[in-house]
């Protein structure tokens, strides 16, 4: 069990944060996606946005044990294709994918498919720094009906500071609540800097 002082959104989360998604209440969308190395997993996040950045929402998202290039590329592909009817604005995937990025997004733009593209390289702090924020202002909710959202709900609740740097750095044991955390946080940086403007108007 985690030192309760070493848990990074311990203050933060709450079931408030929970309720259902209902599409007509968004305007765009975005897919996080950090693909796993070694026993690490994969993982898609489908997040959603309000037109004026002041809300956003996990709508739902996959995690997978790691598998060949192809098989990704075809789990992504579906996935994308789950959610067509949905105005998705980018694919982004962690920069240091760079080669499977290069690789997909000739196939994702002749099939149609959103846009892929690097993830915004903000720092992990900076990251937390925002869900901080999103949080304690009760902007950023989980999708209630989704399993992957209670999922990353709970990732976020036992995310913890590395001992000794509190405050400064998230624990990164290569397990599962990290791929889903980096997800989700590479669906939200798109539009880092709108969610954190509407949050100074809104605080």
């Amino acid at each position: 069990m985690a030192h309760l002082d070493k848990l990074i959104y311990l203050d933060y989360l709450s079931e408030q944060l929970f309720k259902p998604f209902k599409s007509e209440e968004w305007f765009k969308y975005t897919i996080g996606v950090d693909i796993g190395a070694g026993r690490a997993k994969n993982s898609f996040s489908l997040r959603a946005f309000k037109h004026d950045n002041s809300e956003t929402m996990v709508v739902d998202g996959w995690e997978f044990q790691g598998l060949g290039y192809e098989e990704k590329k075809k789990k992504l592909i579906a996935f994308c294709q789950m959610y067509k009817h949905l105005p998705i604005t980018g694919i982004f995937i962690d920069s240091a994918e760079a080669n499977f990025i290069r690789d997909i997004q000739g196939d994702f733009k002749r099939m149609g498919l959103p846009e892929v593209a690097e993830s915004y390289k903000a720092t992990i702090k900076e990251r937390i720094d925002m869900n901080i924020v999103l949080f304690a202002t009760k902007r950023s909710f989980f999708n209630s009906d989704s399993a992957f959202a209670k999922r990353l709900y709970q990732a976020y609740s036992i995310a913890k500071w590395v001992e000794g740097k509190e405050g400064e750095e998230r624990e990164d044991k290569n397990e599962w609540l990290n791929d889903l955390i980096d997800s989700d946080e590479y669906a939200q940086t798109r539009y880092m800097k709108a969610l954190m403007k509407a949050s100074k108007e809104v605080i």
